[in-house]
């Protein structure tokens, strides 16, 4: 098994046969994975592989003529467009590998994918060196690799348009990339949860001195009482629960706002099906006590991802340390959606 470096893939090009039909090489000796490979691509004065695995749908136009010919004939997919996103008028759709990155000749790998799901990040973290793991993460917000190349350790952050040297995993030097690693800012935050501080505190009081069982009649009450319903269905959207114990806080009945709150978020044992069903759940139900500082970390999470109180700091890409609010990322003056 070659790694992603041009070399040894050019290597497989000389020494193997290519997959039967096509200009496709199989990353694997034994050929027994035959949506493991690699797709040979020239360019106008060079030659690209695009590493692949698995597959993806593309589309061509067509003319109406050769729709008409084709529509009935079986294994054929040809489309006539009845929907507003559909590409074409009359469109074949076929099967293509699924690219995840390409080799160049400067021995640099790009990565294509917005996105890289569970099997990618295998074949990724196999094929690109033997210390490489890819994972998804959201202190990164989205992919990230570590690996040992070139005598040290490195952590970054992957995005579709990153070029990476293959055997040191630095950028390209066309690349000109900034991490900013974001941190809660104590001062901005702190008036977010004012409101929910002091009652909060109350509803905490109330709800240690009762037992499990008492708390969960409680809750079922207040379910049946604020929950949708209609001739077979019985449902409490979590915005709706978050909103009524808004009011309910606002109104000073903080023990039921508390409820209101942990029936929103979903704490063990408050969640719809649980409370539908007697209070059944594969978790144990959240003792009374522990309630109110669970809310208190679950709404300032909400807060804070909603306002956004956060100062950032550049860091390293090829030391980057991932945050709980995730990291944000520029590409050559422009920020990378991921």
């Amino acid at each position: 098994m070659p790694y992603l470096t041009y070399k040894g893939l050019q290597l497989v090009t000389y020494t193997q046969e290519p997959l039967r039909g096509t200009m496709n090489f199989p990353m694997y000796s034994d050929r027994r994975q035959p949506y493991s490979l690699f797709q040979i691509v020239e360019t106008e004065n060079d030659i690209e592989y695009h590493v692949c695995y698995g597959k993806d749908w593309d589309t061509k136009e067509i003319t109406e003529q050769k729709y008409n010919l084709l529509k009935d004939v079986k294994g054929k997919r040809v489309t006539k467009k009845d929907r507003d996103y559909e590409p074409y008028p009359f469109y074949e759709r076929f099967i293509k590998p699924r690219v995840l990155a390409i080799v160049r000749s400067d021995n640099t790998i790009e990565f294509t994918l917005d996105s890289y799901y569970q099997g990618d990040r295998k074949k990724m973290s196999e094929w690109i060196k033997p210390t490489c793991y890819m994972f998804d993460g959201y202190r990164f917000s989205g992919n990230g690799l570590t690996a040992h190349a070139n005598g040290q350790d490195v952590s970054m952050p992957i995005f579709k348009g990153l070029r990476l040297d293959a055997e040191t995993l630095k950028p390209h030097e066309s690349q000109n990339i900034q991490v900013f690693r974001r941190t809660i800012d104590r001062k901005k935050s702190k008036p977010l949860m004012e409101r929910y501080k002091t009652k909060l505190d109350i509803a905490h009081a109330m709800l240690k001195c009762l037992d499990t069982d008492t708390m969960m009649v409680s809750a079922r009450d207040l379910y049946e009482q604020y929950a949708d319903k209609s001739d077979n269905y019985t449902y409490l959207n979590s915005d709706k629960a978050m909103k009524i114990g808004d009011d309910l806080l606002d109104s000073g009945a903080e023990f039921e706002a508390s409820l209101m709150f942990a029936m929103s978020t979903g704490i063990n044992g408050f969640s719809d099906y649980a409370l539908k069903n007697g209070g059944h759940t594969r978790y144990n139900i959240c003792e009374p006590k522990n309630i109110v500082p669970r809310l208190k970390t679950t709404l300032a999470k909400k807060a804070y991802n909603t306002h956004k109180p956060f100062y950032e700091e550049e860091v390293s890409l090829l030391n980057t340390k991932g945050s709980e609010w995730g990291i944000r990322v520029v590409l050559n003056g422009v920020e990378v959606v991921r």
